[in-house]
């Protein structure tokens, strides 16, 4: 274990160790003028913005230009690309050579097939659908029918609406998908048409 007076020497000479560096630093750094001018931004000089043009003319990209000139970000080249007003659609096309202009017509020609079959697949699902036949639920009568059976006998299938005030009788009819109901007394308690039919 380290005794407090080894402790205190070992900070003692790191310390003269800390002064002697930083000192050293300081008289080899450079004035702080001179550090920040290596950090200045540069300036669009109109020599510049000439050889920028040039270079945009010539079909160079933003990277490529940045590379050429030096001291600008691909983003500042975009920037005063734009604030010149030369945008993409101002960069010159390349010239084709002979067996890319058959590419380009090939390319052309499969770009309008694409696009017909994308408008003619828009008609098709623009197109107005058959109108069903209106639903018309059949005319039921507030009287239990002869068939009406008690709930203890009632098929899993079988409508639940209730005859009667005392003994309940229900009506004999298949009952629709997702209703307790035949579709005549579906329409009596829902609005709007039916599900379809349960299937047995």
């Amino acid at each position: 274990m380290p005794t407090v007076s080894r402790l205190r020497l070992a900070l003692v000479r790191g310390f003269v160790v800390c002064a002697s560096v930083s000192s050293s630093k300081s008289a080899t750094a450079r004035p702080m003028s001179a550090r920040f001018d290596s950090h200045a931004k540069p300036v669009w000089t109109p020599e510049r913005v000439e050889k920028l043009r040039e270079l945009w003319q010539a079909g160079l990209s933003a990277n490529q230009i940045s590379d050429r000139i030096g001291g600008f970000s691909r983003n500042a080249v975009i920037g005063k690309l734009h604030r010149l007003g030369l945008a993409r659609g101002d960069k010159p096309k390349p010239r084709l050579a002979v067996g890319g202009r058959k590419a380009a017509r090939l390319y052309r020609k499969k770009g309008r097939e694409m696009r017909a079959a994308k408008a003619s697949a828009a008609r098709r699902v623009s197109a107005p659908l058959p109108q069903a036949d209106a639903y018309v639920p059949p005319i039921m009568s507030e009287t239990a029918p002869p068939n009406a059976t008690p709930l203890v006998d009632c098929r899993n299938d079988q409508c639940r609406w209730p005859y009667g005030d005392t003994d309940f009788v229900f009506c004999p009819e298949t009952k629709l998908i997702g209703s307790s109901y035949c579709p005549g007394h579906h329409v009596r308690v829902y609005a709007g048409l039916p599900p379809q039919r349960r299937r047995h």
